[in-house]
């Protein structure tokens, strides 16, 4: 809804301004449902002994819509039971999609561990498979748990989510496409392509408001010497965008090449080089300068201020 007001504004400023009031009456109203219901709901137990909040997939719900884990009652239902709505239509597009909680907020953690230990592992369907290969359920396309985690930007969480997803979901021997459903069901299906094709484009190329990501969630195999990762002509809010990167870990060095936007210049560039080893970043130059806008806990290279083509090194 904020979109699109922002988008009939260019057009027509003051019922673009009435849309975007609703809009944020409509925000509020939301928010404070959705509070609600997570304040009157039973904290869950993980695998780590420790309790958390849970967001309820819907606002009228008080805790889990399965209960003592309702696929085990009679009734629970198979194909659109109670563990279907926890999983796919799920509490995440609060998060991922509509952005009304924050990755920050302790409570939206608290239930990302308790949707992940709890309602993606220790059900039927994933049966005895190790933590490590869940964070998958039923409909990939429409669970958001890979985006919750990626706007978090938990890479790691992420990864685990989008290789294991696809990897239950697609069919080789009719061309790569993917299922309707884990396991089964009818193969292409559209929504499950786009929704793989959406995911890895946000791996590579993300917006996120006015900033820009490159390589936010690529695998640290990808950085192994020799490795390039080379993305071309791809669209973004802000312009075309073309970038390259080259590793040369074994000698401590990441480099990349970045035609930056034009059309609407993001605020930053946001750079990701994933050591193969995790190694902190020592030292940065752009544009064969030193460049001190780097940090190394995150692995990011911020490109500010820069136009046209940037040469970014990194030294380890």
């Amino acid at each position: 809804m904020s979109r699109w007001a922002a988008t009939l504004s260019e057009i027509d400023p003051d019922k673009g301004a009435k849309l975007a009031a609703e809009a944020e009456a409509y925000r509020k109203d939301l928010l404070t449902a959705a509070e609600r219901s997570i304040a009157l709901s039973p904290v869950v137990q993980v695998r780590d002994g420790t309790y958390h909040s849970v967001i309820p997939f819907g606002c009228y719900m008080r805790g889990l819509g399965t209960g003592a884990w309702g696929w085990q009652r009679d009734g629970s239902g198979g194909h659109w039971g109670p563990l279907t709505f926890e999983t796919d239509l799920s509490a995440t597009p609060l998060i991922s999609t509509a952005k009304l909680l924050s990755t920050d907020d302790v409570r939206v953690q608290g239930y990302l561990d308790v949707l992940e230990d709890r309602l993606l592992v220790d059900n039927p369907r994933t049966g005895s498979a190790p933590w490590f290969l869940g964070g998958w359920q039923h409909q990939v396309g429409i669970q958001k748990t890979a985006e919750a985690h990626l706007d978090g930007d938990d890479i790691p969480a992420f990864l685990r989510t989008f290789f294991n997803s696809y990897a239950i979901h697609i069919v080789p021997n009719d061309g790569y496409v993917f299922n309707e459903h884990a396991f089964a069901g009818p193969p292409d299906k559209i929504f499950e392509d786009a929704a793989f094709l959406y995911r890895f484009r946000n791996l590579l190329v993300m917006e996120d408001g006015r900033n820009l990501w490159l390589a936010r969630a690529t695998p640290r195999v990808w950085f192994l010497q020799g490795q390039k990762i080379s993305v071309k002509n791809a669209p973004t809010h802000f312009g075309t965008l073309d970038y390259e990167i080259v590793s040369d870990a074994d000698h401590g060095k990441i480099t990349a090449t970045v035609k930056m936007p034009s059309r609407n210049p993001p605020k930053s560039v946001l750079l990701r080089f994933r050591h193969p080893k995790a190694a902190p970043i020592e030292s940065v130059t752009v544009n064969g300068k030193e460049w001190a806008a780097f940090d190394k806990g995150k692995e990011t290279i911020e490109l500010k201020g820069l136009t046209g083509t940037v040469a970014v090194t990194a030294n380890y």
